[in-house]
């Protein structure tokens, strides 16, 4: 009998089935079984997700297979259950969530073979009488989050499930026929089970952090026993350092984000798949890798890719079956050869210093290289087995494209995949393979022709090429996909093509033209279209096309779009038509027309629909309903008995929701909906519902008759609120952001509640004051508890047990926390600034400790460090700032990796060893004399801006202390006044900060994987570091005027190098008269201020951003090169006499203050995107061009007193004009 998934409640009492084999009854609302369908040869009972609270002690001699999952209500099993079952087999107990305890008759299970019980996360033991399940091989204990020991288990175990058991410290038990152990963000597990040995073939031990230490002095112990291990997974044990003894037999091996091993010293010949991803330490591989080697995946391994420089020839030698290699992110690899020529795969994704790969690859059929900008040429006999050509971002491969398209293509005669995105050089595209089914283009803004044959293309993703004019030639009926968002440069080509084009796409599915501002009329579009996305068409008024089977049509912000597609009908699932004003007028008399056709509507979105009074008509079929900023919307007359989700945020006119709505709903969002408060009692009909969201509902005082089904309440900025009288047993999350009226809280919050956040709810601390013990006791799996800005709250204690975070921010009357909270991952106290005291019983699972601001305890910590610390022997991240009068760290545990002391101003010593530490940030802590011991090679992030006390060590001990640092990445030394020279900096760094470094004059240092260089205002600054290359993104030389001199004869050797910058700062650089040389990668440039800056000669396709105020003497810029430019400020040029060329990509011209300007000129451009036009004071503009006027987008800011475009009229004015700009920039001195 099967009645799973079916709406009955209860059955018959009376009923008989004496001959039941098998009963179903999954995901009903049935509470009880009855007795007569207790067949005594019921082989399966099916009652998973039903709200049977226990099972009754009926027989069952021959049941088999006993599925209860989900079965929230159950606690206990009965006493006689193993007598009542003496054949069970199978015995499912997952998501019993309310699940205490196995009572000791489970024991007498003589046949169970499979034990589920994942996610009981009350049960906190096994019992003994485990041991007696003879018959026993699979356990599956996966997040039992209570679970702390593990004992008794049966030695006839094969597989052992314990993954997500976060409070697990030991596995005490014999198991010597277990084959897999699977462990998985086990991070308190301290032991492995005994007696492991030659069954065990799968061990997964990944984010068990906490073995680290026994793994350290057992690795042989352990792994002499595994003589038959095949897979080792210890990814995510950041504190292990070396592997050794490992078995022979393994062939997998997974090692990734293991971030402080830098050894793995074994012979591993059977070795198939290695993968240690982000092993950012590690130095060497395993010995005797070899012919069995199918996946070396080193994504991330910085500290191995120097040795790979060098070693290739050894390394791939010896690896002659190896088919997928992964080396993405190996920032300092120049050159790849010596590759295995078996190789099928090669990822080199974000190899940004690789020039080549030179090497014969006839097999590869995938070759991803995306973000490589300075590879120049691909490997070569790329052939007939290439599949996916992958080159993303690859510009330096546009020049030899341009020339070997023929030849490239013409071999690879099977390709389908080939990626070309962000290839801002390339301008033309042909001689494709006509194998090709996708080619992206996206942001290839100079593109202007693919003149290639393409029958087989499915999809074609050409978003954002600007530049585009036509499409390639014989796309056909194979065509799935036309993505075309922004190619604003297809409209004209579309008006007049879109017959042919359209015509001979009879299969697509999907066409996206967003943002294609020019288009006005769309029309003989495929009937086959399954999607249509015509956001941002600003200009489109017309969509004149029969689409029956349409699924999706998402046109907003088509603000002058009039009407719809014709014969939209039952295939219709998604509208979407947020903001088209034009539309909702042609709306407001086509409902009934329109919604009467569309029969499966499911999301209608109609938000910004200002003009809107009245919705009805609408299709009974829809599930969400989004009526955002529908300010005039009063009445939705319509019967939605299917809707889900129901989104009226600002709708401050609406009465009445919908009628009808019940069963289905599941998330219901109001915000700022007043005018709905006397419907919300109508809420208890909603006997689904499971998320209320009421934001800045003001006038709402009190909520009751809230649905039982609840799971999340939000209530935030409800200042009204006072009272939420309502039981709410089901409730998970409840959150009540800025309510500071509300008094208590709802009733009957029990054993689902996980998180309970009350941010700025300072009525409610009277209640919390009284109710402890209350708020304990009924929140009993309570994991997050939010008091943040509770400013009245003075005492907080009999908190659950089970809290994981605490987060008390802002409570700045709090001044003790006397509570246990033994599983405590997570405490942030930030400005509470009275604390005195912190909880008791912090241990082992502390991760995470936040007490920035809080000086209170720094008395207490003066005397308690070593026993606070001692116990947190899992703490990683500590925030101390702004404990202004702590003057000495130290008893700090050793596995902290980021710690947080900035503004400590007081803070003089720092005494403990932290081999670990991965950050260090003690900006402004201006006594600080010494720095932690033991800094090493794990250490990324070391920020000391404004230590002015440590610096004058840092003068004399730069060799020593940089030294160790082998892996820093981010240094930080700003303000370091006395600083006047910078060496011995390690070669890993990748941002160095210098700012207001006023003494420096030299860094002498390697520095070839810097990415960001900051020395604003180093006045004295005259050379910058040697080696930097082709890894540099941003360089802030603000102020820097002692560089002019060098920069005027090093321009093309500098910029020469820097050929990824993207970003380039040379703000008030006041001798500096020309630029040129710069690199084609630049997206900003600021140069303001640059007072006698005269040129800037370059070609800069890819820069989005020029600022140039104040540079009165410029004369020139590289307009005519600007393709990507979409911001430009010229305030102040003074000198600046015609602007032309314009590039159609600008969104903003800012030409304040530039007196001698005369003429602006277009030339061919059309500025569609141009959004704002700042001509003030700029007497010498005669007129504008006329197109400007009509970009009904365009704000134009001019002078009101002068005519808007003549200005001939006025010469007058133009003197006096250039007198006040003259005297109110030298007032303000800003250049």
């Amino acid at each position: 009998m099967d009645l799973s998934r079916t709406k009955i409640k209860e059955l018959p009492s009376g009923a008989l089935c004496p001959n039941l084999r098998r009963l179903y009854l999954l995901d009903t609302e049935i509470s009880q079984v009855p007795h007569g369908l207790y067949s005594t040869i019921l082989e399966i009972l099916g009652i998973s997700r039903t709200n049977i609270g226990e099972v009754q002690e009926v027989s069952l001699p021959n049941l088999l297979q006993l599925d209860m999952r989900g079965c929230k209500g159950l606690k206990r099993l009965p006493p006689t259950f193993g007598d009542s079952m003496p054949s069970l087999q199978h015995l499912d107990l997952d998501e019993c969530e309310r699940l205490e305890a196995l009572d000791s008759g489970i024991g007498k299970l003589a046949h169970l073979r499979n034990l589920w019980l994942s996610k009981c996360h009350r049960l906190t033991r096994l019992p003994k009488e485990l041991t007696e399940l003879s018959s026993l091989e699979f356990l599956n204990l996966q997040q039992c989050t209570s679970l702390e020991t593990l004992s008794c288990l049966p030695t006839t175990l094969q597989r052992l499930w314990l993954s997500g058991c976060n409070s697990l410290q030991t596995v005490n038990a014999s198991l010597p026929k277990l084959q897999e152990l699977a462990a998985l963000e086990c991070r308190n597990l301290r032991t492995l089970p005994t007696e492991l040995g030659s069954f065990m073939r799968v061990l997964v031990l990944n984010g068990c952090d906490g073995l680290s230490e026994w793994l350290a002095t057992n690795q042989p112990a352990l792994f002499g026993e595994l003589s038959s291990l095949e897979i080792l997974d210890l990814q995510e044990c950041t504190s292990l350092e070396t592997l050794s003894f490992l078995p022979t037999t393994l062939q997998s091996l997974w090692l990734s984000r293991c971030s402080s091993l830098q050894i793995v010293n074994a012979s591993l010949p059977k070795l198939q798949k290695l993968a240690a991803q982000e092993c950012r330490n590690l130095r060497t591989l395993p010995t005797e890798l070899g012919s069995c080697m199918r996946v070396l995946a080193l994504k991330g391994c910085d500290g191995f890719f120097e040795s790979l420089v060098t070693n290739q020839a050894a390394l791939f030698g010896e690896l002659s079956s190896l088919e997928h290699l992964d080396l993405q992110d190996c920032t300092s690899l120049e050159t790849l050869s010596f590759l295995p020529t078996t190789l099928q795969k090669l990822w080199l994704n974000g190899c940004i210093s690789l020039q080549t790969v030179n090497a014969s690859l006839a097999r590869l059929q995938e070759f991803a290289a995306r973000e490589c900008r300075n590879l120049r040429m691909l490997p070569t006999e790329l052939g007939s087995c290439m599949r996916v050509l992958a080159l993303k971002g690859c510009d330096g491969l546009s020049e030899w494209l341009a020339t070997n398209q023929a030849a490239l293509f013409g071999e690879l005669s099977s390709l389908e995949y080939l990626d070309l995105q962000e290839w801002t050089s390339l301008e033309t595209l042909s001689f494709l393979p006509t194998t090709l089914q996708k080619l992206w283009l996206s942001r290839c803004s100079s593109l202007q022709i693919v003149n290639a044959s393409l029958p087989t293309l499915q999809i074609l993703g050409a978003q954002e090429c600007r530049s585009l004019r036509t499409l390639p030639a014989e796309l056909g009926s194979c065509m799935r996909e036309l993505l075309l968002k922004g190619c604003d440069g297809l409209s004209e080509w579309l008006a007049t093509n879109q017959a042919a084009l359209f015509g001979e796409l009879s299969s697509l599915e999907i066409l996206d033209l967003q943002e294609c501002t020019s288009l006005e009329t769309l029309s003989f579009l495929p009937t086959t279209l399954q999607q249509l996305w015509l956001n941002g068409c600003s200009r489109l008024q017309t969509v004149n096309a029969s689409l029956p089977k349409l699924q999706k049509l998402g046109a907003q912000e088509c603000r002058n779009l009039r009407t719809l597609p014709t014969e939209l009908g039952s295939c219709m699932r998604e509208l979407l038509l947020k903001g088209c004003d034009g539309l909702f007028e042609w709306l407001v008399t086509n409902q009934a027309a329109l919604f009467g056709d569309l029969s499966s509507l499911e999301h209608l979105d109609l938000q910004n629909c200002t003009s809107l009074e009245t919705l009805s008509f609408l299709p009974t079929t829809l599930q969400k309903l989004w009526l955002h900023g529908c300010n005039s919307l009063q009445t939705v007359n319509a019967s939605l008995p299917k809707l889900q989700d129901f989104r009226a945020h600002e709708c401050r006119n609406l009465r009445t929701p919908a009628t009808e709505l019940g069963s289905c709903m599941r998330e219901l969002w109001l915000t700022g909906c007043d005018g709905l408060s006397e419907w919300l009692p109508l809420l208890a009909e909603f006997s689904s519902l499971e998320f209320l969201f009421l934001h800045e509902c003001t006038s709402l005082e009190t909520l009751s008759c809230l649905p039982t089904t609840l799971q999340r309440l939000w209530l935030i900025g409800c200042n009204s609120l006072q009272t939420v009288n309502a039981s709410l047993p089901k409730l998970q999350e409840l959150a009540a952001l800025e309510c500071p009226n509300l008094r208590t809280l709802p009733t009957e919050l029990g054993s689902f509640m996980r998180v309970l956040a009350l941010i700025g709810c300072d009525g409610l601390s009277e209640w919390l004051a009284t109710n402890p013990p209350t708020l304990s006791g009924e929140h009993s799996s309570l994991e997050f508890l939010n008091l943040q800005e509770c400013r009245s709250l003075e005492t907080l204690s009999c908190l659950p047990t089970t809290l994981q975070r605490l987060r008390l921010r802002g409570c700045n009357r709090l001044q003790t926390v006397n509570a246990s909270l033994p599983k405590l991952q997570e405490l942030a106290a930030l400005e509470c600034r009275n604390l005195r005291t912190l909880p008791t019983e912090l241990g082992s699972f502390m991760r995470v400790l936040v007490l920035n601001g809080c000086d209170g305890l720094s008395e207490w910590l003066a005397t308690n460090q070593a026993a606070l610390f001692g116990e947190l022997s899992s703490l990683e991240i500590l925030d101390l700032q702004e404990c202004t009068s702590l003057e000495t760290l130290s008893f700090l545990p050793t596995t902290l990796q980021s710690l947080w002391l900035s503004r400590c101003s007081s803070l003089q010593i720092v005494n403990a060893s932290l081999p670990k530490l991965q950050k260090l940030a003690a900006q402004e802590c201006r006594n600080l004399r010494t720095l932690p011991t033991e800094l090493g090679s794990c250490m990324r992030v070391l920020a000391l801006k404004g230590c002015d006390g440590f610096f004058e060590s840092l003068v004399t001990n730069q060799a020593a202390l940089f030294g160790e640092l082998s892996s820093l990445e981010h240094l930080d030394l700003q303000d370091c006044t006395s600083l006047e020279t910078l060496s011995f900096l390690p070669t890993t760094l990748q941002k160095l900060w210098l700012d207001g470094c006023i003494s420096l004059q030299t860094v002498n240092a390697s520095l070839p994987r810097l990415q960001e260089f900051a020395a604003r205002e180093c006045r004295n600054l005259r050379m910058l570091p040697t080696e930097l290359g082709s890894c540099m993104r941003v360089l802030a030389l603000k102020g820097c005027d002692g560089l002019s001199e060098w920069l005027a004869t090093n321009q093309a050797a500098l910029f020469g190098e820097l050929s990824s910058l993207e970003i380039l700062d040379l703000q008030e650089c006041t001798s500096l008269e020309t630029l040129s040389f710069l690199p084609t990668t630049l997206q900003q440039l600021w140069l303001n201020g640059c007072s006698r800056l005269q040129t800037v000669n370059a070609s800069l396709p890819k820069l989005q951003k020029l600022e140039a105020q104040g540079c009165r003497n410029l004369r020139t810029l590289p307009t005519g090169d600007l393709y990507s430019l979409q911001k430009l400020d010229l305030s102040f040029c003074m000198s600046l006499k015609t602007l032309s060329f314009l590039p159609t990509s600008l969104e903003e011209l800012i030409l304040i203050g530039c007196i001698e300007l005369e003429v602006l000129d277009l030339g061919s451009g059309n500025l569609t995107n141009l959004k704002r036009l700042d001509i003030r004071l700029c007497p010498g503009l005669r007129s504008l061009p006329q197109e400007l006027e009509t970009l009904p987008a365009l704000s134009i800011d001019r002078d009101e007193t002068l005519p808007p475009l003549r200005m001939d009229r006025r010469r007058g004015l133009r003197s006096r004009i250039k007198s006040w700009v003259r005297r109110k920039m030298l007032a303000l001195g800003r250049f």
